[in-house]
């Protein structure tokens, strides 16, 4: 039986956490990361802080088998007063990559692809914003 989208944004989440660099891990849903206000102030996050959002996806049924494909972004947003947490920032970049992407999950029905793409976000120059785009692949008997 093919996963679930929340056991796999769970999953994400878990993996993120158990990096230990950020104070505040979650799931964000796409329009809370698109609304202008939210990405003023970030309100209620513990900085440096790591949003998982789901972007969309896709299930090609293949015979018996059913493959599904999930886009995704992983948020790292850090606190920028002075114009000083890019470092801080671009080390937390590469920590994600290093410990969630290219591995498998739940017992090897989530693959979490190692390729990805790195761009740098723009709200408030009070905040260090990079996005990771990266996809993940499930395969399930249908």
């Amino acid at each position: 039986m093919a996963l679930r989208i929340k056991d796999c944004w769970d999953e994400l989440v878990k993996q993120t956490i158990a990096l230990e660099k950020f104070q505040d891990v979650k799931a964000m849903p796409i329009n809370r990361v698109n609304d202008a206000a939210f990405l003023k102030t970030f309100p209620g996050l513990k900085m440096p802080a790591c949003l998982i959002v789901l972007l969309d996806g896709n299930n090609a049924a293949l015979g018996q088998e059913s493959k599904r494909s999930r886009h995704w972004n992983a948020i790292i947003v850090d606190s920028d007063p002075d114009g000083s947490a890019w470092e801080k920032s671009i080390e937390l970049v590469d920590d994600f990559m290093d410990g969630v992407l290219d591995k498998q999950y739940l017992d090897n029905e989530l693959t979490v692809n190692g390729s990805c793409d790195v761009s740098a976000a723009f709200s408030t120059p009070r905040f260090s914003i990079y996005q990771i785009s990266f996809t993940t692949e499930e395969a399930a008997t249908r």
